[in-house]
């Protein structure tokens, strides 16, 4: 069975988000705030599904490159090796391969390792930009208040001085 499309994932959210709204009918309604709060849950947990399953076929892809890579260099490594022992003359060719593949094998796995690290650094800069904005977040309405704090002061020294 194939993952859901992006259009069946939406339909899903928003039949979610009716049932909610319809079980927490009353007579006003839903409050704004449980309809937020729900909307952003539904939306936080099919995003990290999002996240964890391209997440899940990066690492696979990743780890069966790293096995092809691993099997055809030592398939190589043990075909020109038996060149090796069989044939004196080519001795020097085989080791050549031999030195090649295994150059190859070791880079492909250093670079594995080190794209590993990266992702790692990435996430967490990720999540760093992510604590900024929404701190800027916060200081932009504690702003927003206290403007409406100093507009509503001075609507009333004018009305008291006027």
């Amino acid at each position: 069975m194939s993952d859901p499309t992006p259009q069946d994932r939406a339909d899903y959210l928003v039949r979610k988000l009716e049932q909610f709204i319809r079980d927490g009918r009353t007579v006003r309604g839903v409050s704004f705030r449980d309809w937020q709060a729900m909307a952003r849950s539904e939306l936080a947990n099919s995003f990290a599904e999002v996240d964890r399953r391209r997440l899940e076929i990066q690492q696979d892809l990743a780890v069966r490159r790293l096995l092809l890579v691993v099997s055809v260099t030592l398939v190589t490594i043990g075909f020109w090796g038996g060149v090796m022992a069989l044939d004196k003359n080519r001795e020097w060719l085989a080791a050549l391969i031999m030195l090649g593949a295994g150059t190859i094998l070791l880079c492909y796995a250093g670079d594995f390792g080190i794209r590993r690290l990266w992702s790692r650094g990435a996430g967490k800069q990720r999540r760093q930009r992510f604590e900024r904005i929404e701190s800027f977040d916060r200081q932009l309405r504690q702003l927003e208040a206290e403007i409406r704090q100093k507009v509503k002061q001075t609507e009333a020294d004018a009305l008291k001085a006027g």
